[in-house]
């Protein structure tokens, strides 16, 4: 027989209300109220300690709720060409801005170090300085037919192996041979640009995957002000202005596609650089960070895909299309992306950047420039987005003759497209990374000689976002008192933030007095470990003489945040 806490629990209130005797044949019915154990006073009437798992992701839901409240407002406002035209450039001044940019343009030093012929176009090999020693591997994609031609950049996704991607191949030879230019270039920490090189090409030392190395680079730069979103755009800029060296290229027809991680960086490029007249977003992050139905985690991402502080400037990631509006603009989604490689609302959210780019698009009198296509695939540049991809720059760019179908070409191994000798930047070329740019940043930061605690104190609160504390007593209450040899231990919560509960013990010694020391501790561990017998705060209380507050932060022991509801992951 399965014997449940449910039956435990009735089984010790039937066992109180009998006072604990035995053999009695009907015991009395059960109450609803608990008896503590010897030396146990309860100060809850309840059956069960409260939850505090939700207590954080109830708070972020509100605060996103409210951003997304406030944006909506002011977006729906918008009536005017003029308001229109004020939003755009308050969107772009706003993310250089968070972003920390953007940088001063320094000559590009490009070089071809090797070239790949194929049946209708070749691919250059490509270097090119996107700033001083900043060296981004680059494969080219050139049509074999003479003359100028659009060109299109092509930000990655997070692939290992960055340009040399099966699909991605499959998307820039085909582009090429119905007549674009093309440049594929690697972003940081991965393909030829990983910069903690592991054993082989493509492997970095601190992990597996294409985001790794974005994270370390990631929280580095939010220190400074800065978001590694804007080391990923640079390179896109600087891109665009290498193909403008080239005299393949029509500079009037610069179109931009990505997917995945490539897709949200082809929205900051949309909006960051007015050069693209073109873009397709292909399993992009597009999905606002305060969405509607949020469940944290909702959509944050990696490094380069969140604008850190963006919602308290009102500006979310549909302000990055809403910038490039109204320039044809497709969006193409997985429904199988949904609850798996980003929220269960990423569909939906999807749909609402659709609806308010269409708006935007109508009061400026250009209809039918955004279209929205989904196919039910994995997550990657599918043969179907690929397809869509061509007809949509055929369409815009007037490629009368090209169509929207494939030629079979097998994929190149990884060494074939390789730029450097080595497979890596850093081994074969040397030059700057991310940490030794960071550490530049960093250096040139003036910090005043002395600052008092007060300066110090107020600035942190100030970054933190976080109000003085103004004295008053949070409202709280004792869970329960428990009588221990030498001292009392005192189970308890207070609300720190509205629906943050932060729950704890505090241990007194019998003989403590108004001299009597008190120590707040915050450890990695549930603040119930501390309080076992022998733990740190028993002895720190029993021993040493103190009276001991013990609390679990948001986050951590009672309050760790329980799994989302919904999704596959």
């Amino acid at each position: 027989m399965r014997y449940t806490r449910r039956d435990f629990l009735s089984a010790a209130v039937a066992a109180a209300g009998v006072g604990g005797s035995v053999g009695c044949s009907r015991p009395s019915a059960p109450s609803n109220r608990l008896s503590g154990a010897p030396g146990v006073e309860l100060g809850v009437d309840d059956v069960a300690l409260p939850d505090y798992s939700h207590d954080l992701e109830k708070y972020l839901v509100r605060i996103a709720n409210e951003a997304r409240d406030r944006r909506k407002q002011v977006i729906g406002a918008i009536s005017t060409r003029q308001q229109i035209a004020d939003r755009q450039k308050a969107v772009v001044d706003t993310v250089w801005k968070m972003l920390g940019g953007p940088f001063e343009k320094n000559p590009l030093n490009a070089r071809v170090t090797g070239v790949v012929e194929r049946p209708g176009y070749r691919i250059e090999k490509v270097a090119f300085e996107s700033r001083p020693r900043l060296y981004v591997t680059a494969n080219l994609y050139l049509p074999a037919a003479a003359g100028r031609h659009p060109a299109i950049l092509g930000p990655l996704g997070h692939s290992v192996n960055g340009k040399a991607w099966p699909s991605y191949q499959k998307l820039f030879s085909n582009l090429a041979r119905k007549g674009y230019v093309v440049l594929a270039y690697d972003p940081f920490g991965q393909g030829e640009r990983i910069e903690y090189p592991g054993t082989r090409p493509g492997e970095s030392a601190i992990g597996p995957g294409g985001t790794i190395e974005h994270e370390h680079a990631g929280r580095r730069l939010i220190l400074l002000g800065a978001n590694f979103g804007l080391f990923r755009a640079w390179d896109g800029i600087r891109g665009i202005d290498y193909l403008l060296t080239r005299a393949e290229v029509d500079q009037e027809r610069i179109g931009c596609c990505g997917q995945s991680g490539g897709g949200t960086l082809t929205q900051f490029l949309a909006a960051l650089d007015s050069r693209i007249k073109v873009a397709v977003v292909s399993e992009g992050n597009t999905e606002n960070v305060a969405h509607a139905n949020v469940e944290p985690p909702g959509s944050a991402d990696d490094a380069e895909q969140n604008i850190v502080p963006a919602l308290a400037h009102g500006i979310d990631r549909a302000d990055l299309l809403y910038a490039f509006a109204p320039k044809p603009l497709l969006v193409t989604v997985t429904l199988h992306d949904a609850g798996h490689t980003y929220s269960p609302e990423y569909v939906a959210s999807s749909l609402d950047f659709v609806q308010e780019y269409t708006r935007v698009c109508s009061l400026l009198g250009a209809d039918n420039r955004v279209s929205l296509q989904v196919t039910t695939e994995q997550h990657g540049y599918v043969y179907e987005m690929r397809r869509a991809t061509y007809a949509w720059f055929n369409r815009w760019f007037e490629m009368k003759d090209a169509d929207d179908g494939e030629t079979s070409q097998a994929v190149e191994p990884d060494e074939t497209l390789f730029v450097t000798p080595t497979g890596f930047v850093t081994t074969s070329f040397g030059g700057e990374t991310a940490l030794s740019l960071t550490r530049q940043m960093a250096a040139a930061v003036q910090t005043p000689a002395s600052l008092g605690a007060d300066e110090v104190r107020t600035r942190i609160l100030a970054v933190l976002g976080i109000e003085a504390p103004r004295g008053e007593r949070p409202a709280g209450r004792v869970l329960a008192t428990i009588r221990k040899p030498g001292y009392r231990a005192q189970q308890f919560e207070f609300t720190s933030d509205r629906e943050i509960r932060t729950p704890g013990w505090l241990l007194t010694p019998d003989n403590a007095g108004p001299s009597t020391p008190t120590v707040l501790y915050i450890g990695e561990a549930p603040a119930w470990s501390s309080v076992a017998e022998d733990a740190f705060a028993e002895r720190l209380c029993a021993r040493g003489g103190c009276r001991v507050a013990v609390i679990d932060v948001r986050g951590r022991g009672d309050c760790a945040i329980a799994y989302p509801r919904r999704g596959r992951f």
